[in-house]
């Protein structure tokens, strides 16, 4: 009686572990339908055949230490030790299906792989084919706006042509062609173009050169009209040159000259000047030759900075003589040579005017 309820209750054990093999069996039958759900996500495919290799690798472990030991208890029970061992085999031939079947879904994952990555290829491809195509569309929009743009300037150079080239027979500002395709805001006064006016002192004058250079304030108010713009409208010596003073008593006075030019920026904005007429005596030929000078740019003859020590730019020889673009509370200087004195002016204004049959 009681071997044979150590028989029933061994039986019964064996009953348990077939049951969790099948049950572990069961289990990898659901992770190879878990791992074909998911066989579309590539990075994940990977892990799960990983993980379903180290699942056969144990269960193949366990199955061959349970063999052994199924195998010596239906030797020792002597119960049902053929049908174990055929159950044995049917599940090792069971998880042989299953192994190529995880060999299988590795190689279509390889293939995946190798398709994935032909799509990359192809999709690098197209890329730089649109890059091409991108950057061909560009260069042709290039040229059309290129086109329109000459076509701009065309219209531009040509409407600026169509301007006066100087202030004959007007007043007041207006739009002149101070050379070919360049355009100028002028002042213009019975016929002269007002290069410079200083009234009040509102306008500081102690610039850099390159703010002589392209001129500064209002030609409605103080302003210097720019040494390009001079060049411009006396490079071809053609211009004569007037100056209008008042001094500190009220009283007018006056300078002409009857050839004026500035020259390029090359020689420093050289000027030249010669036939003088009037009542103001004839200051501005101490200047004749000079280059102009700025704060930043020391052009005179002078041991010191004519410019920086008298806080404006002038065609200086020496720092005095005639000097229109100093500081205004200092005092705006022209030098009278008959009674050998400067005059200190209040009011200056400098215009040029084209020469007639030049």
């Amino acid at each position: 009686m009681v071997e044979k309820r150590v028989v029933y209750e061994d039986g019964e054990h064996l009953d348990k572990r077939v049951k969790n093999l099948e049950l572990m069996q069961e289990e990898l039958i659901k992770r190879m339908f878990n791992a074909s759900r998911d066989l579309m996500l590539m990075n994940e495919l990977g892990e799960s055949v990983v993980r379903l290799y180290d699942s056969i690798h144990v269960l193949e472990e366990d199955i061959n230490t349970n063999r052994s030991e199924i195998k010596r208890e239906l030797a020792q029970l002597g119960i049902n030790a053929v049908r174990k061992a055929a159950e044995l085999s049917l599940t090792r031939e069971e998880l042989g299906n299953l192994r190529r079947t995880v060999q299988a879904l590795s190689v279509s994952a390889s293939q995946l792989q190798e398709k994935s990555d032909a799509q990359r290829k192809n999709l690098d491809a197209l890329n730089e084919t649109i890059s091409r195509l991108d950057v061909s569309r560009n260069l042709v929009q290039a040229v059309n706006v290129t086109r329109e743009l000459e076509q701009v300037e065309d219209q531009y150079r040509l409407m600026v042509d169509s301007l006066p080239g100087n202030c004959e027979e007007r007043n007041g500002l207006t739009l002149l062609a101070s050379s070919p395709g360049v355009p100028l805001f002028a002042s213009c006064r019975a016929g002269w173009i007002v290069i410079s006016r200083r009234t009040h002192g509102i306008v500081d004058f102690d610039r850099t050169w390159n703010e002589y250079s392209v001129g500064f304030g209002s030609p409605v108010s103080e302003f210097w009209i720019g040494n390009e713009a001079l060049h411009r409208l006396t490079r071809d010596n053609c211009s004569r040159l007037r100056i209008d003073l008042t001094d500190t008593y009220g009283v007018y006075w006056r300078a002409e000259y009857e050839h004026f030019s500035v020259d390029s920026e090359e020689t420093g904005y050289q000027l030249h000047v010669s036939g003088y007429s009037g009542n103001a005596t004839n200051a501005l030929s101490y200047q004749d030759s000079m280059a102009f000078s700025a704060k930043d740019r020391d052009m005179d003859i002078s041991n010191i900075n004519c410019a920086a020590n008298y806080q404006g730019g002038w065609w200086f020889s020496h720092c005095q003589h005639a000097n229109l673009n100093g500081r205004y509370s200092l005092g705006l200087t022209w030098f009278q040579s008959t009674r050998n004195e400067w005059m200190v002016i209040t009011s200056a204004e400098m215009s040029v005017q084209r020469k007639q049959n030049c």
